[in-house]
């Protein structure tokens, strides 16, 4: 005797809540009552009930609806619902893809360097500095890597502040670069707004074919799967990507400050893909970056596919690519189609 479907009451009073989003498909929600699953007429109307709930984008994608629908309907007359469930949904995530993205210097970039900017700050306490723009710079990056070495993580392990970390970089940089010490005021007033500057868009920008790229991380998250940046960067990056209009493009933005962990280490691309939002199996996790000890070797070191940014490594586990502009044909590839 056939059942009639459950009433829309039921239908809200969930039961069981089935979420995937895969390829071309995004099941937003599949409400089903508990006892009508026990009865095929009902498990039909639940089937039924995906469509209500779906995006469909392909002939591709129909078919997977077919097939999760044949599935619910065989398996509902059964008291293994969880089985059949954790099925679908091994099914469906080794069909998801991720696409991971690094930041500076693959997303978006300093609007000048780092020597002119230092330099711009403390002229704006003692105007009679004079810094030179490159050996600044140069000056800069060597205090950075010090401070690394000793602090990684932006002092995260060691509990150390990312504003106290980056204190002694900014003022044992302008020091050096002038050749002569700053009273204690002009320093602090000094680092103060750069600290606050460079968290900004006031001191970044995208990098041009970022805006080509956009285009496809947001195709990207309807068509294949999640997204996320993954940079050895501190606190500041998500308001950073925001302000520049990228953050909500991405699924996740994780920092090194944030995990504890910084590439090329294989535990900072753990930590993406088993995160709740994302949950890829490695070889379906695609890393896009510009450097080739953190983003490309340690991709690979990770299990993931790589697609280095103007970089020239000669292995055939990686695609190099000379600009963003070429990402779209790279994942493709990668993915094989």
């Amino acid at each position: 005797m056939r059942c009639a479907p459950p009433s829309q009451p039921q239908i809200k009073n969930i039961q069981y809540s089935l979420k995937i989003q895969f390829n071309d498909i995004s099941v937003r929600s599949l409400h089903m009552n508990e006892h009508a699953l026990w009865c095929r007429s009902h498990a039909r109307f639940a089937a039924s009930q995906c469509s209500t709930y779906c995006r469909i984008r392909s002939s591709n994608a129909c078919k997977s609806l077919s097939w999760l629908a044949e599935i619910i309907v065989r398996e509902a007359c059964r008291p293994q619902l969880t089985k059949c469930l954790s099925v679908v949904s091994l099914w469906l995530m080794n069909r998801r893809w991720l696409l991971c993205c690094d930041a500076t210097g693959t997303l978006i970039r300093v609007r000048e360097s780092v020597g002119a900017q230092y330099a711009r700050f403390i002229q704006a306490q003692d105007s009679s500095v004079k810094l030179n723009e490159q050996i600044t710079t140069s000056l800069f990056m060597e205090e950075f890597s010090k401070a690394a070495k000793q602090h990684p993580c932006f002092g995260a392990r060691e509990g150390i502040s990312s504003q106290a970390w980056w204190q002694p970089v900014f003022v044992n940089t302008v020091c050096r670069s002038a050749q002569k010490s700053f009273p204690e005021a002009v320093l602090h007033a000094a680092f103060k707004d750069a600290y606050a500057a460079l968290g900004t868009a006031r001191c970044w920008e995208l990098i041009p074919d970022t805006h080509r790229t956009i285009e496809l991380l947001r195709a990207w998250r309807l068509s294949h799967g999640p997204t996320a940046v993954l940079s050895n960067f501190d606190e500041r990056l998500p308001g950073l990507l925001a302000e520049l209009g990228l953050a909500d493009l991405f699924d996740v933005i994780l920092t090194s400050r944030e995990l504890g962990e910084e590439k090329p280490s294989a535990a900072a691309f753990k930590a993406v893909q088993t995160h709740p939002r994302i949950q890829v199996p490695p070889e379906n996790c695609i890393h896009v970056g510009d450097n080739v000890k953190k983003d490309v070797q340690g991709a690979l070191g990770a299990g993931w596919h790589a697609i280095g940014v103007g970089t020239n490594v000669e292995d055939p586990r990686v695609i190099n690519i000379p600009s963003m502009s070429h990402l779209a044909s790279a994942t493709l590839h990668l993915m094989g189609k």
